[in-house]
């Protein structure tokens, strides 16, 4: 089964770990889990981020089942691109 998502692309608006589809010189790929720290992705090798997704998005996609099957665990929304910005005020540092 494949899960069709929409991928994002350029730079991402928020600190976040991603699911990250990065390409390879050679025209191969590979996904991976990164964290944007707001300014650069935190990997290894500097290959290219070409696509990525909240991970915490990914995750309530896929829905896996927890490994204690005693426990169930909620998936939180913690994705933060729903923010809706404009009920926040603007930080002052003067006042």
């Amino acid at each position: 089964m494949q899960l069709e998502i929409e991928w994002q692309t350029g730079t991402p608006k928020f600190q976040d770990l991603y699911l990250a589809a990065i390409k390879l010189e050679n025209d191969a790929g590979y996904y991976a889990f990164l964290s944007w720290d707001g300014e650069t992705w935190d990997q290894t090798y500097p290959e290219e981020v070409i696509a990525f997704y909240p991970a915490s998005e990914f995750v309530r996609l896929a829905g896996p089942k927890w490994p204690e099957p005693e426990l169930t665990p909620e998936i939180k929304e913690t994705s933060k691109t729903d923010i809706d910005k404009s009920e926040f005020e603007e930080f002052d540092p003067d006042a």
